[in-house]
């Protein structure tokens, strides 16, 4: 049988085996002990990092097909090697949140480093441990303050906020209690993603380079190929 007459499952079922195959000898990692003790570890702490592990590496297989054109016309990206390394890291922090859409970002950052968003070796290690460390509320927040405009247009809340803090606009959008958000943009602030410096309502003034960074390399992208934006 030639290559393109294989059966159409056959691709997905050799890609979960090799997904199966990561998640196991990543749960190796836990420490098991004897007996009924070692059945319940497996399944209430195992069993679903191994689906989760599993899930997330097949949706980012799937995501990488899609742009596979794009990849291929790349001039100079990263090796297969680098894309797994960055996969496998991104996939250890998928399996540790429930959160959906920070495991979408996590896979965008992995189809966007395939795409060359981040041509450096060493970026999107840096940016997917940094990723790892935040909470879907803070990407959220995040991604408010790098245009509050579009922010508050999009949930249908006045372009003008006059004498509004960012404090009361990020309580506002995440709806949740003033201690929370003054943690929240305390984190932000301390790994320099955003800042508190100029006119909050201008587009960028919210977000540290850094900040911008970290969200384009987790932005869901469309053939968007090399040069990272700085």
């Amino acid at each position: 049988m030639s290559t393109d007459e294989r059966p159409a499952n056959e691709e997905n079922s050799r890609g979960k085996e090799t997904a199966r195959a990561v998640a196991i000898a990543a749960s190796n990692l836990v420490p098991f002990v004897g007996g009924t003790l070692a059945e319940v570890i497996e399944h209430v702490w195992v069993d679903p990092f191994r689906r989760r592990v599993e899930e997330f590496l097949i949706e980012t297989a799937a995501a990488l097909r899609r742009h596979e054109e794009a990849i291929a016309r790349l001039d100079g990206g990263p090796s297969q090697e680098q894309i797994v390394s960055v996969a496998l890291r991104a996939a250890q922090a998928a399996a540790a949140t429930h959160e959906t859409r920070k495991r979408e970002m996590l896979r965008n950052a992995v189809v966007n480093m395939a795409l060359g968003v981040e041509p450096d070796d060493v970026w999107p290690m840096v940016l997917i441990e940094l990723l790892d460390t935040l909470t879907e509320a803070h990407l959220v927040a995040l991604q408010f303050l790098n245009d509050p405009v579009a922010g508050l247009r999009a949930r249908g809340l006045r372009e003008q906020q006059p004498g509004r803090t960012r404090e009361d606009m990020i309580e506002s959008i995440l709806g949740v209690d003033r201690d929370l958000v003054a943690k929240i943009l305390y984190d932000l602030d301390r790994h320099q993603l955003a800042h508190n410096v100029g006119s909050l309502m201008t587009p960028g003034h919210g977000t540290s380079d850094l900040g911008k960074r970290l969200l384009r390399f987790v932005t869901a992208t469309e053939d968007t190929v090399g040069s990272n934006g700085m």
